[in-house]
């Protein structure tokens, strides 16, 4: 995402730049519409592509695609044993953590890969960078036991890089559930 910015606007400087050295009158008015031609059409690509930033704020593919794409990744990726046991989070909702809490965390959740020390993500933050597609408000500490079968990739619809875990084929009892800590705005 910052690389597409950085590449956008050094772009737009350098066409900016061009169309100074053209001179006055038509000239410069013929190369100021093209500069402003290219720079749409180009910001309309990466749009499509949904990797560029318009106007200021990210253009992001529509959730049901990003479900979508995931589940397809999701069945692609390779079922590994955890070697040693884990503490990830999970950033949801108020009742679904509850619901954790009480019933136990079903298969097919997906977590981020490991819990850090340290203060929760603010939930635009989380949601940002894990590509939710709602606003969290809680962050759910869970511990993963030895042996647990997951499935491990990266996010798709969040930060470039970011990894996440999904739990396969095994549902995690109550007491894995360690904390659940409530995320400021």
């Amino acid at each position: 995402m910052k690389r597409n910015r950085v590449a956008v606007s050094m772009m737009l400087l350098a066409l900016g730049a061009a169309s100074d050295l053209s001179g006055a009158g038509v000239g410069k008015s013929v190369a100021r519409s093209a500069t402003r031609r290219l720079a749409q059409r180009s910001v309309a690509r990466a749009a499509a592509r949904g990797t560029a930033v318009a106007s200021g704020a990210q253009v992001r593919r529509p959730i049901p695609n990003i479900l979508k794409l995931d589940r397809l990744r999701d069945r692609n990726l390779p079922v590994k044993t955890l070697p040693e046991p884990r503490r990830v989070f999970r950033y949801t909702t108020n009742k679904q953590a509850q619901f954790y809490r009480r019933r136990g965390v079903p298969s097919g959740t997906h977590f981020t890969t490991r819990a850090g020390p340290g203060r929760p993500l603010s939930a635009v933050h989380a949601k940002e960078r894990y590509g939710l597609p709602r606003m969290p408000s809680t962050r759910v500490q869970v511990a993963l036991p030895k042996g647990t079968p997951v499935k491990s990739g990266k996010v798709i619809g969040g930060e470039p890089g970011v990894g996440e875990l999904k739990i396969y084929h095994r549902r995690l009892p109550p007491p894995a559930v360690k904390t659940v800590i409530q995320l400021r705005k």
